[in-house]
């Protein structure tokens, strides 16, 4: 009833620099080890929580360059349906990644999102 394993996070946002006129874009990659309790493991329908921790790279391209990294966690909740060795998932993640640049800025990339995805099971 309990999991354990390693995931890549990879997202990117656009941004409007304030400071001077200007567009430029992110592109985050967190690395992850989690852990998931499974709730009713022998059931067809499993429900889940989960949490992760890990590490963010955020990459600047646009009016800012340069990259930060830092301390990524994150919260897990889902449901999956089990049939032997495949199963489908839903769930809700929450990231929080908040890394510091070189001149000791703070630059929270935390967010979260809905997810599907497929399991196999060795």
């Amino acid at each position: 009833d309990i999991s354990f394993g390693v995931e890549l996070v990879k997202f990117s946002n656009g941004y409007t620099d304030l400071s001077s006129p200007g567009v430029g874009s992110t592109d985050t990659t967190a690395i992850m080890v989690n852990a998931k309790r499974y709730f009713l493991p022998g059931g067809t329908w499993q429900p889940y929580i989960g949490a992760g921790l890990g590490s963010a790279v955020v990459d600047f391209s646009g009016t800012i360059t340069g990259n930060t990294s830092g301390i990524a966690l994150q919260a897990v909740g889902g449901v999956q349906w089990r049939r032997d060795r495949f199963a489908l998932r839903a769930e809700y993640k929450y990231l929080k990644a908040d890394t510091e640049d070189n001149t000791g800025q703070k630059v929270d990339m935390s967010g979260s999102g809905f997810f599907l995805g497929i399991g196999f099971y060795f």
